[in-house]
Formats: C-alpha cells, sequence, structure tokens
C-alpha cells in the first residue's frame, strides 16, 4: 500500500490547484478576451491554507509561471513584457505571498490551537479523575447555589448517587441550625472572600457528616461571582475523638473539682496552665492569681526556694519528683502540703508538661512530727529506764533495807538484795521463799509475829501475793537456831498483770533490832525522866510562888519609902512652899517626879515579871478590832495632835487578847510619843502573810532611829533618848518582845533618823 507523506500530499495539492487554476482560465480566457488570474489567486489561497506557507510560495511561483507564460506578452515566453504586465505580475506575487503568510499563520495558529486543546482535554481528564478519585468530596455551585458538579467521593459521603446530587441546592444537606450559619458563609463568597471552616452535613440516612470545607468563590472575566467550588474534608472520626477527648476533659476536670486534692498542670515552657477548684478554694485566689508562675506566691518564704529547685531539676531531667512545703491557705495560715508531680508524654513520647497533685498533710505532719518526737522520746525514755534500772538494781545492791520481789502467786520464789540476804543469813542467789519446796526453802530459821509463830499462808509476802492487797508497817520477829532473834518492820505491795490478776509481790524488811532496843532504852528514860520532870515542876511552882511573893513583897518594901518621901515633899511644899525661892521649888518638883518615875518603874517591873509568869489564853481575835480599842485607850494623849490615820483591814489571829493588846498598846503609844515633834504624824499599822506566818507593822514619821542601835531597842532599860526628851521606862518594847515570843512570834525594827521607824512583830498561823 502507497503511503504518501503529509508534506508530499500538500505540495502535490499546490501543483494541483495550479493546473487547475490554469485549466480553468484557459477555458475562460477563451470565453472572455481579457485574461482573468482569480483563479490562480484561489490556487495559492488554497495551497498554503492547506499546506502552509512552503506550498503557497509553490503555487506562487507556479502560478507566476504559467500567467507569464500563457497569458503575458510575448506569449509562450518566460521573457518579461511591457510594464503593464510587469506590475499585474508584481502586484499578483504581492497579494499572493501575503495570501500565503497570513494561511500560514492561520494554519500554525490552528495547530497550536488543537494542540493546546488536546492537552486541555488531557489535563481535564486527568483532573477530573484526580478529582473523582480524591479522598476529599469536591463539588461546585452557580450563582444561586445550586450544585453543578460534585465528584464521587463527596457522593459517598453524603449517601447518594451523584445524579442525586446535581442540580439541588447545596443547604439541603444542611439542617436548620447550620443552613442558618452558613448562609453568612455563601454571603462573603458571593463577596469574593475565601473561606475555611467547620460544617456539619446531614446524610441521606440521617446522621451527621462533620467535615472541614475549604471555599473559592468563582469569578467570571469581569470579575463578577458566579459560583463556588468546595474541597470538602470528613473529619467525622476526628470529630468524635475531639468529642470524646472533649467528654474526657470535662469529666477529667469535673474529677479534678470535685477531688479532695490540690491539683496542677504546666506546659513546656514551666509555667502552670491549670489549677483545679480544689487548689482555688484552698488559696482563694482566682486561676488568674495562679496560672503562670502566680502560685509561689502562696509558697512560705522558706521554702520557696528548695520548692523550686526541685520541681526545675526535675522538670529538667523529665522525672516524677515528690517534695513537702508550706502553702497559704486562705485564711493565712501555712499548711504542710506533700506535692507529687510526674511528667505528660503524647503516644508518640512528645513532652506536654507536668501534672501534680498536693495533699494537706499539716495534722500527718504534726501526727508525724509528734511521733518522732515520741519516738525519741520513748529512746530517751528508754535510756533513762535503763539507767533508773541500773540504778535501781545499784540501789538493791547498796540499800540497808532488806528487798525481795515474788515474780508468781504463790510466791515459791522470792529473789533478794544483799541486805535482805545478809539479814536471813543466806546467798543473795539462793531462793528464800519458805513456801518453795523443801529442797530450795530455807531450813534455819522461823518467822514470829505477835508472840505466835506464822504459818505459811501467813507470811507477809504469801499474803499480799494471794489476797492482791498491801500491808504496812507489820513487825515480825526472826528466831534462827541458833537462838539469835532479829525484829524485822516489814511493808508489802502486790504485783499485777495487764489483766489485773495478782503476779506477785515487792516486800521491805528494815532491820529495827537496835530500834526496838532504843525504844526500850528510851522507855525507861522517859520514866524516869518524867519522875524528875514531875520533881522539878514542883521545885519550879514552889519557886515561882515564892518569887511573886518576893515581888509583892518588894514592891511593898519599895513603896513604902517612896510613899514616905512623896508625903513629906507635899507636906514641905503645902507648909513652905510660898516661902521658898523658884530653885527650891524646882528642888521639890524633881523629888516629886523622880518618886512617881519609880513607882511607874516599880509597876512596869512587877508587869514584866508577871508576862514571864502569867499562863496564855488563846483565843480568835479581829486583830482590826484590837488596834481600834487601843486607839481609842490612846485617844487622851493624841488629844490636840494632827494624826493621820492608815490602818489597814487586819486578819484574824489565834492568840492571848489580853497580851496582844498589851503588844500593840505599846507599839501606837511609841507611834505617838516619837512624833509629837510632826506639825502632822502619820502613822500606819498593817500586815501581810507569808507561808507560815502573818506579819505585822506600826510605822510612823518620827523622828526614827539609827540602825547600828536596832540591836538594844527591845532590851530592859534600854532606850536611845533621855527622859527629858521623851518620857518613859524603857521596858514598853521589852514587854513586846517578851508577849510576842510566848506566841512563837519575832519582832523586829527598822529605821532612819529623822525619817521615821518601822516595827514588826510576826505571828505563825493557826495555833
Amino acid at each position: 500500500m502507497l503511503i504518501i507523506r503529509p508534506q508530499f500530499r500538500h505540495y502535490g495539492v499546490a501543483v494541483g490547484t495550479v493546473i487547475l487554476a490554469l485549466l480553468l482560465t484557459w477555458l475562460l480566457h477563451m470565453l472572455v478576451d481579457a485574461p482573468l488570474f482569480a483563479l490562480f489567486y484561489a490556487a495559492v489561497a488554497v495551497s498554503a491554507w492547506h499546506g502552509g506557507l512552503g506550498p503557497g510560495l509553490l503555487a506562487t511561483g507556479l502560478s507566476i509561471l504559467s500567467i507569464n507564460y500563457f497569458f503575458s506578452e510575448p506569449l509562450y515566453s518566460l521573457a518579461l513584457g511591457n510594464l503593464d504586465s510587469s506590475v499585474r505580475l508584481g502586484t499578483f506575487v504581492i497579494v499572493t505571498l501575503i495570501i500565503s503568510s497570513l494561511n500560514a499563520q492561520l494554519r500554525t495558529a490552528k495547530a497550536r490551537t488543537e494542540v493546546s486543546l488536546l492537552k486541555l482535554q488531557v489535563s481535564e481528564e486527568r483532573y477530573r479523575r484526580l478529582i473523582d478519585t480524591a479522598y476529599e468530596g469536591i463539588w461546585t455551585t452557580n450563582a444561586e447555589g445550586r450544585i453543578n458538579y460534585v465528584n464521587q467521593r463527596m457522593a459517598q459521603m453524603l449517601g447518594y448517587s451523584v445524579e442525586e446530587i446535581l442540580d439541588r441546592f447545596i443547604f439541603e444537606f444542611m439542617d436548620e441550625e447550620m443552613r442558618r450559619e452558613k448562609v453568612t458563609n455563601f454571603q462573603q463568597h458571593q463577596l469574593g472572600i475565601k473561606g475555611q471552616f467547620d460544617c456539619r452535613y446531614r446524610r441521606q440516612d440521617g446522621s451527621d457528616l462533620w467535615t472541614i470545607a475549604s471555599t473559592n468563590p468563582i469569578l467570571d472575566q469581569q470579575g463578577k461571582f458566579c459560583g463556588a467550588i468546595a474541597m470538602i474534608t470528613d473529619i467525622s472520626d476526628r470529630h468524635q475523638v475531639t468529642e470524646e477527648l472533649r467528654e474526657s476533659e470535662a469529666r477529667f476536670r469535673q474529677m479534678a473539682d470535685t477531688a479532695p486534692v490540690l491539683i496542677w498542670m504546666s506546659g513546656v515552657d514551666k509555667l502552670c496552665t491549670y489549677f483545679n477548684k480544689s487548689w482555688l478554694d484552698f488559696t482563694g485566689r482566682t486561676i488568674e492569681h495562679e496560672l503562670g508562675n502566680g502560685w509561689s506566691e502562696g509558697v512560705h518564704p522558706d521554702d520557696l526556694q528548695y520548692c523550686l529547685d526541685i520541681y526545675t531539676t526535675a522538670f529538667d531531667a523529665r522525672q516524677d519528683f515528690k517534695m513537702e512545703y508550706r502553702l497559704r491557705r486562705f485564711d493565712g495560715e501555712y499548711r504542710w502540703v506533700f506535692d507529687t508531680g510526674i511528667p505528660r508524654f503524647t503516644p508518640d513520647s512528645r513532652f506536654l508538661g507536668y501534672i501534680g497533685s498536693c495533699i494537706d498533710i499539716t495534722d500527718v505532719y504534726d501526727e508525724l512530727r509528734l511521733r518522732k518526737q515520741a519516738e525519741e522520746q520513748i529512746v530517751k525514755l528508754n535510756q533513762s529506764l535503763n539507767r533508773r534500772i541500773k540504778e535501781v538494781e545499784t540501789l538493791l545492791e547498796v540499800i540497808p533495807i532488806g528487798i525481795g520481789i515474788a515474780e508468781d502467786a504463790q510466791c515459791h520464789h522470792i529473789r533478794v538484795n544483799p541486805a535482805l540476804a545478809h539479814q536471813l543469813k543466806i546467798p543473795s542467789h539462793v531462793n528464800a521463799s519458805l513456801s518453795a519446796p523443801d529442797p530450795e526453802k530455807p531450813q534455819h530459821f522461823k518467822v514470829y509475829a505477835r508472840g505466835r509463830e506464822l504459818a505459811v499462808d501467813e507470811l507477809p509476802m504469801q499474803y499480799v501475793a494471794a489476797h492482791g492487797v498491801p500491808i504496812l508497817d507489820l513487825e515480825e520477829e526472826l528466831v534462827f537456831d541458833n537462838g539469835e532473834t532479829i525484829q524485822l518492820l516489814v511493808s508489802a505491795a502486790p504485783l499485777f498483770d495487764e489483766q489485773g490478776q495478782s503476779r506477785g509481790c515487792v516486800a521491805a524488811f528494815l532491820d529495827i533490832t537496835e530500834r526496838k532496843q532504843a525504844e526500850l532504852r528510851i522507855r525507861q528514860l522517859n520514866e524516869s525522866l518524867e519522875q524528875r520532870v514531875k520533881e522539878r515542876t514542883l521545885q519550879l511552882e514552889e519557886a515561882n510562888q515564892e518569887l511573886e511573893s518576893f515581888s509583892y513583897s518588894v514592891s511593898h518594901d519599895l513603896r513604902a519609902p517612896l510613899r514616905h518621901i512623896s508625903g513629906f515633899v507635899d507636906l514641905l511644899h503645902k507648909r513652905i512652899g510660898t516661902t521658898l525661892d523658884e530653885t527650891s521649888l524646882r528642888y521639890l518638883n524633881i523629888i516629886t517626879q523622880t518618886t512617881k518615875q519609880a513607882g511607874t518603874l516599880i509597876d512596869n517591873l512587877l508587869e514584866f515579871s508577871r508576862m514571864g509568869r502569867t499562863q496564855l489564853h488563846y483565843t480568835t481575835i479581829n486583830m482590826t478590832y484590837l488596834v481600834w480599842e487601843v486607839q481609842q485607850d490612846l485617844a487622851l494623849e493624841s488629844k490636840g495632835r494632827m494624826i493621820q490615820w492608815h490602818i489597814e483591814e487586819l486578819p484574824q489571829v489565834k492568840g492571848d487578847p489580853f497580851m496582844l493588846r498589851l503588844a500593840l498598846r505599846n507599839l501606837i503609844e511609841n507611834a505617838i510619843k516619837y512624833t509629837q515633834t510632826r506639825p502632822k504624824a502619820e502613822i500606819a499599822i498593817g500586815s501581810c502573810q507569808t507561808e507560815a506566818e502573818i506579819l505585822f507593822f506600826v510605822r510612823d514619821n518620827g523622828i526614827g532611829f539609827d540602825m547600828q542601835y536596832a540591836h538594844k531597842l527591845f532590851g530592859v532599860f534600854h532606850r536611845l533618848h533621855s527622859t527629858e526628851q521623851f518620857e518613859g521606862t524603857g521596858i514598853g518594847l521589852a514587854n513586846v518582845r517578851r508577849i510576842i515570843h510566848r506566841h512563837g512570834g519575832r519582832t523586829w525594827a527598822e529605821g532612819v533618823v529623822d525619817r521615821g521607824a518601822t516595827f514588826f512583830f510576826s505571828l505563825p498561823k493557826g495555833e
């Protein structure tokens, strides 16, 4: 089969069309005298249109040869003729060249268009196959929102066929809620705005299709909106996972917020991103205050650096950590918390941060601290107990009192210390129980009490252990086989187990043999002494009677001369008083005053003497009332003077009211006497108490005294001032001391010259 190449065919067409044009022109020339070249233009145009520039040029050349040879003068010659023929041929050449060139360009453009169209068809086919096989759903809409294209994937996603979807409004595949929301998106497309958003479509079976829709508006050449194209990605699985994650997170937050522990979370930057409700309730702060590093404001300043160091070190190493620190509660109190943190990772081991929890361990911490202190105390107590045991063991070794210990209720075995072993004349390691089996029990002594031998069950330790009651100060006598006897004072107490049952006893044996012998000798001495005391008492009573008789005799004998002197002085004063000069009168007055002082002195001496012999009559005395009585008795002496009294409420005492009244009178009388030089006298009377006695004082702002003479104040006839300055006999304070001493009390005085004095006396509490 003959195959003609396309380029040869194009040139053949050029030759054929020129031959055809030549023949037709020849025929027309025969009919019309003037030659017509239009057919040759057509031959060139057809050749150039069919074959391009080359065949067109060939047709042009053949046409020029044919015209010049067959139709131009000279005919049948290729030589150029006249000018008119040359112009026509030139015009023909120009026109045919233009025609060939234009046809060639048109043909080239057509070929290119065909190639482009072919490529476009191939591209469209490839794009269509790509769209139809794409994982994402794709559809396009017109300007009204009707779907004019949808790929197979989108149809599958919605559960429809492609035909069922085409030409339907896109909003028909949404529920009412989503339709209202997406109308806004479509309006944005009409404005030429791209968009990407989550969208929920309704499948044919009524289920929801969750997608991410990426949309672009389609604009015409004038920029007018003519539709939209959307790429739909099915995220139903991811949405379900997201919903489950959201539900899980909600459950976590609900669980965390209701958990009784403080929960926190931090990100990869070490900053805290979450605190549960328990944390916020505990600290009393808002989540905004706690986020980041705000939580550290609640940590005790002494614990903050320690806390941050542990957190940072563990964070950098991606390791768990545990720590204890003090966190400020909403009421300002710092509470001990135990904080545990663990790192968080994704399934592909990507680090997310930390999650931790805190529990308030203040009570536990205090309990542990107390337990630790208790353990330390127990150790100390054990050490102390061991020391005490050693001390007791040492004490039992050296104490001169016999100690016996039985550790069974029948006292079958009794341990003794060296002192009791010595008393019983047995080694200290030997069983000392008389209720022990015969081979063990001692056989060389017997026990007596109240003159008879005690049976085994009557022995002190056996009785106490059996009955569970103590005995105290039981005297027993040990009689040894050699006739020696010793007397013991026994005290025993039972020992009880945890159930309160007797498990033995402990007893102390004091050797009172020498004491009994001493008591016997003392009784004998007491009997002898009592007899001598009776005899001495009789002698003292006789002496006191003689002394009292002597005192009255002396008083009478001394008073008689004084009365004579005083009487004769009065007679002289009456007889010659008017004739005596001033000096003689002064002498008589001195004699009178001296005799009066001597009488007063004799009275005071008798009173002082009686103070030591008079029997005391004890009764309860109201000291405040007693002071008031004395104050009334001395009112005459203080008449006309300005005296400020400070008298406290005084306690009641036991004593002889007559004697104590006399003592108070002497003290208060002295205070009045020795403040007479003061324009305003101040006298204070008060008291205070100690554990054993009651102290009374009389204080004045009088002339006072020098403390170096204080020891002389309470002596008989000791005076610090002359009778010319202050009258007196020097016996008053001696009487005070004797009265107070007989009551079992003390007397003393304190003073400063010209600044007053204070006189104290004490009385014992009780009788």
